[in-house]
Parts: C-alpha cells; sequence; structure tokens
C-alpha cells in the first residue's frame, strides 16, 4: 500500500498506527534507506533513486514471504508509483494507493514544529538543498493531484474516522 501525500501529512504516523495493528507488516520509509546512504544530501537525485531501488527489492522480498509492506511517501511523478505497482502485482499482492490530504496550513504548521534527527534523513534539509520553501512541496502535490481525479483521499488522516476509512477502503 503506498500512503501518498504532501510532507507533514500524517503518512509515517497512519502506516505506523496500521502495521501496529498487523504482526510484520513492513512500514517501508524510504527516506529513512535514504538516510543510510554515504552523503544522501550531496548528490539527492541520486541517493533518492538508488533508495527507491533498494525500498523495491525490500517490498518484493517482503510480500513473496506473504506480508503486508505500506510506503508511507510522497509521490508526484508515476513512474515510481508504477513501479511499485509493478512490484507489488508481481509478488501475487494486490497494490493500494490512497493519498492524505490536510489544510495546507495544518501541514506547514506540523512541518515547521517537526525535529529532524542530526545525520538522518532531513526533508528540510532537501527542500533547502533544492531551493524550495516549505509549502512548494505541498503545492506541488495539490497541483499533482489535480491531474488524478479518480486518486482515493483520505483527509484529516489523523483521525480514528480517516483510520476507519482506511480500514474499510481495503476490505
Amino acid at each position: 500500500m503506498l500512503l501518498n501525500g504532501p510532507p507533514a501529512v500524517g503518512k509515517s504516523t497512519l502506516a505506523r498506527r496500521y502495521a501496529d495493528d498487523r504482526p510484520l507488516t513492513l512500514v517501508l520509509e524510504i527516506d529513512v534507506v535514504r538516510g543510510l546512504l554515504g552523503a544522501w544530501l550531496e548528490d539527492p537525485q541520486r541517493s533518492g533513486w538508488a533508495a527507491r531501488m533498494i525500498a523495491l527489492a525490500m517490498a518484493r522480498t517482503h510480500l513473496e514471504a506473504g506480508h503486508d509492506v505500506i510506503v508511507p511517501q510522497l509521490l508526484t511523478r508515476r513512474e515510481f508509483v508504477e513501479m511499485l505497482r509493478e512490484e507489488t502485482e508481481a509478488s501475487g499482492a494486490t497494490f493500494y494507493e490512497l493519498t492524505l490530504m490536510d489544510p495546507r496550513d495544518v501541514v506547514l504548521r506540523r512541518l515547521e514544529r517537526r525535529s529532524e534527527p542530526q545525520g538522518a534523513f532531513s526533508a528540510r534539509a532537501l527542500m533547502e538543498k533544492q531551493g524550495n520553501a516549505p509549502g512548494d512541496a505541498y503545492d506541488a502535490f495539490v497541483e499533482a493531484l489535480r491531474q488524478r481525479p479518480d486518486a482515493i483521499v483520505i483527509d484529516d488522516p489523523l483521525s480514528d474516522a480517516a483510520y476507519e476509512s482506511l480500514l474499510q477502503l481495503l476490505g
């Protein structure tokens, strides 16, 4: 399952909640994998691609063992989403993509309060390296979402109602 959405919308929190209810579900944080790569910030495009390829291999291994994988990740370009779909289906599993949304001001406040550990992946450091302001990722995601009228959107993703919606969507 891909939980897509802007930074600080609650992707990781919802993924962790789901995994805590399902033993051996893998919460595959691609940004954590990226942060494990040496000098990842020096070449963010290559480190991002390398992290995604490592994540695909991890997902494939876990899916083939019969376990769930949940990927909380902001993806505005469809190429990697389709790669995730193909790996999932090749493993005999069902692929779900859910979009999480909250109002821009709520997300930006959460992002502002977020602490990021030294030496690990940092969304803030990546944004600065790329010359982006905190709201740019949100705006880019909203624009990409406009191109996907069929997207399944869960609003207020940190609420109990959103979690129940997620469970209903997954059947």
